[in-house]
């Protein structure tokens, strides 16, 4: 996450958006803190980039925009090396789940 400006927001509260279940399912797979996903999920709060490193959530930090690029193509290119590139299949499929419960069965596959 970019140090000056980075920050986690889910206005999709603000605007009242149903959260679908998949994703819901992948953030309580992605972070185990039930407080970082209550104030995430449930309160909106924006979280910036030094808070998401004290809870867990954010993996690094980078000083400007080509630093925080880098190393943010640096995983997925290791992805694509071991063929992991049809994720995009595994999203539509994850896409398509109706309950909550289905969605963290695949997720947690992954």
């Amino acid at each position: 996450m970019r140090k000056d400006r980075g920050f986690l927001y889910m206005t999709e509260l603000d605007i009242n958006l149903v959260i679908p279940a998949w994703f819901s399912a992948l953030i309580k797979c992605k972070i185990s803190s039930l407080t970082a996903r209550r104030e995430i999920l449930l309160m909106a709060r924006k979280i910036t980039t030094e808070k998401g490193m004290v809870m867990g959530i954010v993996d690094s930090t980078h000083n400007g925009r080509e630093e925080t690029l880098k190393a943010a193509v640096k995983p997925g290119n290791e992805l694509v090396k071991r063929k992991m590139a049809m994720m995009g299949d595994v999203l539509d499929a994850i896409n398509k789940l109706e309950t909550e419960e289905d969605a963290l069965k695949v997720i947690s596959r992954l």
